[in-house]
């Protein structure tokens, strides 16, 4: 398991933090107390790995699954309903509920979930399948850049073997095999 080097010292990036009710005014006021991490911040494990700090606006299912990121870090699974040009992506390292905070991994050697036959060093898009990749996206589909598995999926959904390199949605500039 990797651990933070940088400006973080002994981040577990598989934590999950819960959201505290602080109110004591009559005004609903919600922090992120368990980690004192600001929404946004980016951390340097000792594999040399990147993974930035967000609040999960929806359930992530698991370990591996693919997520959006808005400008506000709040991430929510990817699907081909909510890709946009340009986000960027980042891979979850727990399963988490709505209000959650934790890590999503954004560059470095990962275990992404994918549909099954999902062949290697090809373009990858989200499917309607929340939170997993496939392969086969068309010319000019949205795929999701500086993502690449380096192993294939065998015959079933699940984790395959990649490497990230801070992603983001891309148009597809050729026909995938």
């Amino acid at each position: 398991m990797a651990f933070a080097t940088s400006n973080i010292a002994g981040v577990n990036f598989s934590q999950i933090d819960l959201v505290e009710n602080t109110s004591s005014s009559g005004y609903d006021q919600f922090v992120n107390s368990n980690s004192g991490f600001a929404l946004g911040t980016i951390a340097l494990s000792s594999s040399g790995s990147v993974y930035v700090y967000v609040q999960f606006g929806g359930t992530v299912t698991g370990a591996g699954y693919v997520c959006n990121i808005s400008p506000a870090f709040a991430a929510v699974m990817c699907t081909t309903a909510n890709d946009a040009f340009g986000a960027p992506v980042g891979v979850a390292q727990a399963a988490a509920s709505a209000t959650n905070y934790g890590w999503l991994q954004v560059y470095g050697p990962a275990s992404v979930w994918v549909l099954a036959n999902a062949a290697a060093n090809v373009p990858l898009a989200t499917s309607a399948t929340s939170g997993g990749l496939d392969d086969g996206a068309a010319v000019g589909a949205l795929v999701v850049g500086g993502a690449v598995l380096t192993t294939a999926r065998g015959g079933t959904d699940g984790l395959a073997a990649a490497w990230l390199n801070w992603p983001t949605y891309i148009t597809n500039p050729n026909v995938t095999p």
